[in-house]
């Protein structure tokens, strides 16, 4: 949003998960979807309505989903833009409020089924919805409740903290740790969120400040960031990594993460400390660059692995309609002319950049489990059945349009046995950027051992993509204590 720069006993070997590792004839499955379109990858936020611009220019940003920091869609939503919702909260005494509030949620998550609802607006923030870490976890307890028993479908994440530093990894562990000790459950997160700007973090400077709270009390400073790193893209690189580890450290590393806001917030008749103007053409090159970073990051132990591993599914530009451009109040950033209606050249850059993109749907296995479901016999005669599943996954900018076929066989893909149960066909679209969808089979009168099956994957435009696992009948257990604390 607008913001100030002031800134018993356990028998083991059951079942046998595989994530990944596939052989492919060809890449994904490139659509016949025309220019301009909608790519899941690329959001945008806007403080005002779509109705103050052209919509051609709006639709040539080929972005497929925005913020406007409230509940509810913006005036003249373009053609197939994706609102993502933000339930905006503010401390009262030692408890918190919420907009929309509880008695008017239920019937606007309702209302929206299958909906993202992010929950709170950097609540780190001093400037922005500023609630103590403890009592966060709270609000995002009720909250969560409330709209999941409106709509099971809803995904639900943690509101964005301002930006992946120490600081803030500090807050956020102190959500997760109050969360669990007071609900007996890890916080329940289907989409991490953060913001990633680079400021300053000095109680009493410009930038992020201190978090809130008594645990932040004795803080003074975190990271001193200069304006000059304000579009670091090394920095900007780094924290992606940073805040996929701490997911990982906390088991949440098969999330995926959203950049809600982002870009460059000094206006552009401001200078840095080497007198070098923020103008559009600095802040220009940033967006072209850290669009190259968050398209292309990925790393095998702690990416999305339903997105080909990417340490970032989607990510939201800062701003389409900043206003004023220049002067003490102003922000950087903006893509259009809050006054005039009319494109700039970030507009231009982010038109450029996505025009560039071919819109494909990448359908793959990215993970198979074997569960043993019965069990008959003994000895060398025990035989087993076991429900074989696979999550298919997109990790394409858009979704899919083709029937995907499904098919598990005995085996490995050198030596391939008999087909097991009949082929799944995935007719409904599987979203891009990581969406995926589960489908099974069983398994029936496995061996003793370590049976190798695949699952294979294809589409009337792409060759087969296959991933390996095992279904393991064990004749021999090892009984752990039950240990309890």
């Amino acid at each position: 949003m607008k913001r100030s720069i002031v800134v018993g006993a356990v028998s083991i070997l059951f079942s046998i998960l595989f994530w990944g590792t596939m052989s492919y004839a060809q890449g994904g499955n490139t659509s016949s979807v025309e220019f301009p379109y909608n790519n899941c990858r690329f959001g945008i936020t806007i403080g005002g309505s779509f109705s103050s611009f052209n919509a051609t220019d709006l639709q040539q940003l080929n972005a497929g989903w925005y913020v406007n920091w409230r509940v509810g869609s913006s005036v003249a939503e373009p053609p197939g833009y994706e609102h993502v919702n933000v339930i905006r909260l503010d401390p009262n005494l030692y408890s918190y409020t919420s907009a929309p509030t509880q008695s008017e949620l239920p019937a606007l998550v309702a209302a929206n089924p299958g909906q993202i609802w992010f929950i709170g607006n950097e609540p780190d923030s001093i400037f922005q919805d500023n609630l103590w870490a403890t009592i966060y976890a709270d609000a995002y307890y009720d909250l969560y409740h409330i709209i999941k028993t409106a709509d099971p479908t809803a995904q639900v994440g943690i509101g964005a903290v301002v930006q992946p530093t120490p600081l803030r990894f500090q807050y956020l562990d102190i959500i997760w740790d109050t969360y669990r000790s007071r609900y007996g459950t890890p916080i329940p997160v289907d989409v991490w969120n953060i913001h990633s700007f680079i400021l300053r973090e000095e109680r009493g400077g410009w930038g992020a400040f201190i978090p809130p709270g008594p645990e932040f009390a004795d803080i003074d400073t975190g990271i001193l960031y200069d304006a000059r790193d304000m579009d670091d893209i090394n920095i900007f690189r780094q924290r992606l990594y940073d805040f996929r580890q701490w997911m990982a450290d906390h088991g949440q590393r098969n999330k995926p993460l959203y950049i809600t806001e982002y870009g460059v917030l000094w206006p552009e008749d401001y200078s840095d400390e080497d007198g070098n103007l923020f103008d559009q053409m600095r802040v220009s090159n940033f967006m072209q660059h850290s669009f190259d970073v968050m398209r292309d990051a990925t790393d095998s132990t702690l990416g999305y692995p339903y997105d080909d591993n990417r340490l970032v599914q989607r990510w939201a530009w800062y701003s389409l309609d900043g206003y004023p451009i220049t002067g003490s109040n102003a922000m950087g950033g903006s893509m259009f002319n809050a006054v005039t209606g009319n494109i700039r050249l970030l507009g231009t850059t982010y038109q450029n950049y996505t025009a560039q993109i071919t819109p494909t749907a990448t359908i793959y296995p990215a993970k198979t489990t074997a569960i043993m479901i019965t069990q008959s016999g003994s000895g060398s005669f025990l035989m087993s059945d076991f429900l074989l599943t696979a999550d298919i996954a997109n990790s394409g900018n858009i979704s899919s349009t083709q029937p995907i076929t499904v098919t598990f066989f005995e085996g490995t893909e050198s030596s391939v046995g008999a087909q097991i149960g009949v082929s799944q066909i995935i007719t409904n679209s599987i979203n891009g950027c990581g969406g995926y969808k589960t489908v099974s089979v069983t398994w029936t009168n496995v061996l003793t051992g370590a049976n190798p099956y695949f699952v294979q994957v294809e589409t009337e435009e792409t060759q087969p993509r296959r991933l390996s696992g095992i279904a393991l009948v064990a004749t021999n257990y090892v009984y752990l204590p039950l240990v309890m604390r």
